[in-house]
């Protein structure tokens, strides 16, 4: 396997490596965290202000089944990164350009909502 890699150079660092802590975001909640009935919990921004999670929703064009589409993405049961909770939400935790994130997919009736942090 010789020579079948470039050997890593030492230059500074990419624009997305600078300054990792100063870019990271805190009160994301902990994968399966959460349940029906309370409200969604809040981010705090770099400035220190609380701010609303990020929310979307999709209306497939056919039947869905969340746990055979987000089912591949769970490595093993013991994953820490991903969570299903009894009410059919999937937790998924992951590293972003902007520090870490976690996602919040459900069904909701006939759609899908998502709320990441």
């Amino acid at each position: 396997m010789a020579g079948r890699f470039a050997p890593r150079t030492t230059g500074p660092a990419l624009p997305h490596q600078a300054a990792p802590a100063a870019r990271r975001r805190t009160g994301a909640p902990p994968p399966g965290a959460g349940a029906e009935g309370r409200t969604s919990p809040q981010r705090t921004g770099a400035e220190g202000r609380t701010e609303p999670p990020l929310t979307r929703e999709w209306t497939p064009s056919g039947p869905l089944d969340l746990r055979l589409v987000l089912g591949p993405l769970r490595r093993g049961p013991a994953d820490p990164t991903f969570r299903m909770t009894p009410d059919g939400a999937f937790w998924r935790a992951t590293r972003t350009p902007e520090g870490p994130g976690t996602l919040r997919v459900a069904a909701r009736g006939d759609r899908v909502g998502a709320e990441s942090w």
